[in-house]
C-alpha cells in the first residue's frame, strides 16, 4: 500500500498539478461522432471517442504545433495512423530515442 500512495502522489505532482498536461473534455458531439471510428477501424467505444476527439483537435492546432497519439494499444495506433495522426508506442521505442522522434515532427 505504501507504493500506491507514493505513486498516487507522484502522479498528482507530475501530471495533474504540473501544468504541463492538458485534460481534454469529451463532449456529446464527440461521443455521437465516434461510432464512425468504431465501424471504420473496429475500435471499442472508448478508443473511438479518443480518436474522434484527437482528430477534431489536430484540425485546429496552431501552426508549428504537433499532436502525437501515444498508446500501447496497436489497434488504436493503427487507426490513428490511418487517419493521419503521428503515433508513438512507448513499448517499442527506447526512452532515449523519444526526443529525436518528437523533434522530427
Amino acid at each position: 500500500m505504501g507504493c500506491q500512495r507514493a505513486c498516487q502522489a507522484a502522479l498528482q505532482d507530475e501530471v495533474v498539478d504540473s501544468g504541463r498536461f492538458h485534460f481534454l473534455p469529451l463532449d456529446d458531439a464527440t461521443i455521437f461522432a465516434s461510432p464512425l471510428m468504431m465501424q471504420r477501424h473496429n475500435l471499442n467505444a472508448a478508443d473511438a471517442a479518443i480518436l474522434t476527439l484527437l482528430l477534431g483537435l489536430v484540425t485546429n492546432l496552431p501552426p508549428g504545433n504537433a499532436l502525437v497519439l501515444v498508446a500501447a494499444d496497436t489497434r488504436l495506433l493503427r487507426a490513428g495512423a490511418a487517419e493521419g495522426l503521428a503515433t508513438l508506442n512507448p513499448e517499442t521505442v527506447a526512452a532515449a530515442d523519444v526526443p529525436a522522434l518528437l523533434a522530427a515532427l
